[in-house]
């Protein structure tokens, strides 16, 4: 789309790793001109599209309503607010009023996949919902196989089951722009049968709003 006579709009479909400045670069110096890109929107990642992004305002109005999501997936550098959604994740589920022996923690550290696909596959006895929370889980800690497996639970979660993941420890981005492949994976994951939202740290001008 061209907006005047020496700017235009261009809608990239790419592959990961595509510099876009130099692919723009590299086409004015092939039709004997320059060019630089002043604005790039990524609209689609994987399975994260634009249109379906979730901001931390409408995560929370999500945990308020009425619907329950099967997987919820919390991350970002502001670790306090992370931990202030997967408190409401909580409290959403199993009630204001509940203890440590409602549910099932799994930590990152040490992590036990066989116990926690175990564990996802029972069915609860005494509460409305089997709600797991699995805080700081580095996929990269992971094999392949153990990372196809725990995929395919998150695809084929059992309808009563709730799984939390929370990431408060590390940055799951590893100080880079986009997130490493593993981790990638179970995110996008959780963004298609559930619900993502990652959790940046607020300007100075947002904390004086707050």
């Amino acid at each position: 789309e061209q907006t005047d006579k020496n700017t235009f709009i261009f809608d990239v479909h790419c592959s990961a790793g595509t510099y876009i400045r130099t692919l723009f670069s590299d086409l004015a110096e092939k039709i004997g001109t320059v060019a630089y890109v002043p604005v790039i929107i990524r609209t689609k990642s994987g399975a994260f599209e634009m249109k379906n992004a979730v901001t931390f305002e409408e995560f929370e109005k999500n945990i308020k309503s009425q619907n329950v999501q099967n997987i919820y997936y919390i991350y970002g550098l502001d670790s306090g607010r992370v931990i202030k959604l997967a408190e409401a994740v909580r409290q959403k589920v199993l009630g204001k009023g509940y203890t440590a022996a409602d549910y099932m923690k799994f930590d990152g550290d040490g992590f036990s996949l066989s116990e926690f696909l175990e564990t996802a596959e029972m069915y609860p006895m005494f509460s409305e919902y089997n709600f797991i929370e699995i805080n700081d889980l580095n996929a990269d800690t992971l094999k392949s196989d153990e990372l196809k497996k725990f995929i395919s639970l998150l695809e084929n979660i059992p309808e009563k089951t709730i799984i939390l993941i929370s990431i408060t420890g590390f940055d799951i981005k590893g100080g880079k722009k986009t997130v490493g492949a593993k981790n990638k994976k179970i995110l996008d994951t959780s963004s298609k049968y559930g619900v993502s939202v990652e959790v940046e740290i607020r300007k100075s001008t947002e904390l004086y709003k707050y």
